[in-house]
């Protein structure tokens, strides 16, 4: 399995980044591990996991958050890191829009919440 390049890579669909908790579930579901998605995208994450904490090579990634789990693959790994790719990348643009919608409906969810609760006091 090959490190984490250094260098700036050319990706297939932008990267946003997060600090997200996600928990990793082997396909089995009895085995599970807490881990941090620091990095994500349409085609796969990067992830942080506490010391001494081992991925399974493959898993499902579950992130509350935003109500996503997607099977997942190791594509490398260093240190505390994992990079992974989703096995069933979801149809999107290249272009990252499908994020930039989700983070659009949640400012207006946040938006429209807090005209509730003036309204409501």
């Amino acid at each position: 399995m090959e490190p984490m390049p250094n260098d700036e890579e050319h990706r297939r669909s932008l990267r946003r980044r997060t600090f997200l908790a996600a928990v990793a579930r082997q396909p089995n579901k009895l085995s599970t591990f807490q881990c941090t998605v620091r990095n994500l995208s349409e085609t796969g994450a990067r992830l942080e996991v506490s010391n001494g904490a081992w991925l399974p090579e493959a898993f499902d990634l579950d992130i509350p958050a935003r109500a996503l789990r997607r099977p997942a693959r190791v594509v490398w790994r260093q240190a505390a890191q994992a990079g992974v790719h989703f096995e069933e990348a979801a149809a999107a643009t290249s272009d990252g829009a499908d994020l930039d919608a989700m983070e659009r409906l949640k400012r207006e969810n946040l938006v429209l919440r807090r005209r509730i609760e003036q309204a409501m006091s």
